[in-house]
């Protein structure tokens, strides 16, 4: 019996309510002071002036930073706005870096030409052209991953980015065949840019569906 008169049940309020509740505190002791000033007689008095304003800057403070108000809201759009950023430069980060290093690693083993020559070879236009599409589901897999909300949509932003850069390729290197090899592979490039966006943005909301 006595344990049960020692039994203080807990229970856990919603942080909305209780912002709410402390809102309602600080708009009754702003109330309060206003009508202890004016019944003392101190309402025109330094201290009591500054007394009541620090009840409603108090106030004024917590209403502004409260989850839902202005402030808040504009503070934590910058913040989405800046996480979205950086999980589409962190994917295309990602699929250059390891492009750009593949391609390197294999002109070290001699299986691509040095880079002072042209490389018109099909088949390693070919390999180049799969770890590239490889690299960009890795890439735009990462961007989901990092992206604060709507995975889809971050990916398929980094897919149209690597659309833009295959058509700006493309249309360098159109005439100058002997240099940068056939039309078909940087062709290839603008075909490819969208799909494997899709596919990492895909693989990465089966992965959490499936958690």
């Amino acid at each position: 019996m006595a344990a049960l008169r020692n039994f203080t049940p807990s229970v856990k309020v919603p942080a909305t309510i209780n912002n709410q509740v402390n809102t309602s505190q600080r708009r009754l002791n702003l109330g309060i002071c206003l009508r202890d000033s004016e019944t003392n007689g101190t309402s025109a008095t330094p201290g009591a002036a500054r007394s009541c304003l620090d009840v409603a800057a108090d106030s004024r403070y917590h209403r502004q930073n409260r989850p839902g108000s202005r402030g808040f809201g504009e503070k934590g759009h910058m913040l989405s706005t800046l996480k979205s950023i950086g999980a589409v430069l962190a994917g295309a980060l990602v699929g250059i870096s390891l492009s750009l290093g593949t391609d390197i690693l294999l002109r070290q083993l001699h299986i691509f030409p040095p880079l002072s020559q042209p490389m018109n070879d099909a088949r390693l236009l070919a390999v180049a052209t799969v770890y590239r599409t490889i690299y960009s589901v890795l890439g735009a897999y990462v961007t989901a991953w990092l992206a604060p909300s709507r995975p889809m949509l971050h990916a398929m932003v980094l897919g149209i980015l690597g659309l833009l850069a295959s058509i700006a390729g493309l249309v360098a290197t159109w005439n100058n065949v002997a240099e940068y090899g056939p039309h078909w592979y940087p062709i290839a490039l603008v075909v490819l840019a969208l799909p494997p966006a899709w596919l990492g943005a895909w693989l990465y909301e089966r992965r959490e569906r499936s958690r």
